[in-house]
């Protein structure tokens, strides 16, 4: 009888300590390699911190499931390179259409969406053009590619000037050394509104050429967690609209 009370508690502490291994085997540190750029409402990864809509729906995710995420911004083009090289374990944001001839050599999987946006030309609304042929300088992120106007700036008929921020590249706008900025919408007018303090100075024309899409999370390294974060997207789809009306999100 004694042996068996001495052995009990000795088998119990054994089955807590599996339990607790298995419990904790998902709760691992990942590195979400993210864009050192202020890009609100979506993100901000300057000054080595990270916040936004998408800190909001990581981090979320994260508390969910015991994950722990570190976020590691880098510039735009270094931040691809430590990518496919597996330096980080995660990419946010991300796009099957971004770099597609390199990522053909690796095994990229992505999320469902995490948010959409609209890409388009931001100009001053008393300098309104109606034809993207008439355009002939366009200002835009550096590491960023202004799809819609590929073909354009191919055949030398728009030369393209870049800048590393965003309020740079508006007010490049501003001040008319451009003629209009291909920029994310819904992160232009945050800019305009609660930076550069310059409401309405700019508006999205959309009779030019846009881009719809969406941003998505994706990795090369762990295929499994993507799955668990779909199933999370899922689930929660109430609150990551919630999110997105939070942070003015503008979608297609």
């Amino acid at each position: 009888m004694r042996l068996h009370k001495l052995f009990k508690p000795n088998w119990l502490s054994a089955f807590i300590l599996s339990l607790a291994a298995v419990n904790t085997s998902w709760a691992e540190e990942y590195i979400i390699g993210v864009e050192k750029l202020n890009f609100l409402p979506y993100y901000s990864g300057v000054d080595d911190e990270y916040f936004g809509y998408a800190r909001d729906i990581l981090d979320a995710f994260a508390n969910q499931y015991g994950h722990q995420f570190k976020y590691n911004p880098l510039p735009v083009e270094r931040l691809f390179l430590a990518f496919i090289n597996k330096q980080v374990d995660f990419k946010f944001p991300d796009s099957p259409n971004w770099q597609q001839s390199i990522k053909q050599q690796h095994s990229v999987v992505y999320s469902k969406t995490v948010a959409p946006f609209v890409d388009g030309i931001m100009m001053n609304p008393k300098r309104m053009i109606h034809s993207s042929l008439s355009f002939k300088k366009l200002g835009t992120i550096r590491g960023f590619t202004p799809w819609p106007f590929m073909a354009q700036i191919k055949r030398g008929d728009l030369r393209v000037s870049e800048n590393n921020s965003i309020s740079g590249l508006l007010m490049q706008t501003v001040l008319q050394r451009v003629e209009g900025s291909y920029i994310n919408v819904a992160v232009a007018e945050y800019h305009l509104n609660n930076i550069l303090k310059k409401p309405n100075t700019l508006v999205f024309n959309p009779d030019l050429a846009h881009d719809k899409g969406d941003y998505f999370l994706s990795t090369i390294k762990h295929p499994q967690i993507i799955e668990q974060f779909n199933s999370w997207l899922q689930q929660n789809s109430a609150y990551v609209l919630d999110m997105q009306k939070k942070w003015n999100i503008i979608g297609p």
